[in-house]
């Protein structure tokens, strides 16, 4: 799986749960799987841009 795919499971699954994820419980969780933060960041801005993801305040979701 790449960045981009580990993500938005991630997001996935935190949204099936609480309709959000929280932006330091994701990079907590991103940080554990290895993922290095420039790449995290840069893997971020690509969902929010294609719009896959939607981020309002501290809290992504999915669009």
């Amino acid at each position: 799986m790449n960045d981009e795919q580990i993500l938005l499971s991630l997001i996935k699954k935190d949204c099936e749960i609480n309709g959000f994820t929280d932006e330091l419980r994701l990079a907590k969780i991103a940080s554990l799987m290895n993922i290095h933060p420039e790449r995290y960041q840069k893997t971020l801005e690509y969902l929010i841009e294609t719009k896959k993801i939607g981020k309002k305040g501290k809290n992504f979701f999915l669009v």
